[in-house]
């Protein structure tokens, strides 16, 4: 009897981009009441696409998601891949950067 099992680290790129679509659906709230506290770094996910440069992402081509419809923040790829150490050093600073401006707006409305 064999089992398929997947490479763990799809399983953790999964949960990354859930992660990543739970973050940009909190920044819809958040910019619908108040833009001045937009995403640094745009968040692109599952059809949505937040932050600060979004509305020249959604206008520039037909899909809202990017081109190759994967989840990137501040237009890097979201996937980990453990050969491309800076590249992921730099997305985990985005994201945090934009976790930041969504406590800011938690601490300075509720």
């Amino acid at each position: 009897l064999q089992t398929m099992v997947f490479p763990p680290r799809r399983n953790f790129n999964i949960a990354l981009e859930g992660l990543l679509y739970c973050i940009a659906e909190a920044f819809l709230v958040v910019e619908k009441r108040d833009m001045a506290l937009a995403a640094p770094y745009v968040i692109s996910v599952g059809g949505l696409v937040v932050g600060a440069g979004a509305s020249k992402i959604k206008g520039g081509g037909g899909s809202s998601s990017g081109s190759s419809g994967e989840a990137t923040v501040g237009g890097l790829p979201v996937a980990y891949d453990p050969s491309e150490g800076e590249r992921w050093t730099a997305v985990c600073k985005y994201l945090l950067t934009d976790l930041k401006w969504l406590i800011a707006y938690a601490a300075k409305h509720l």
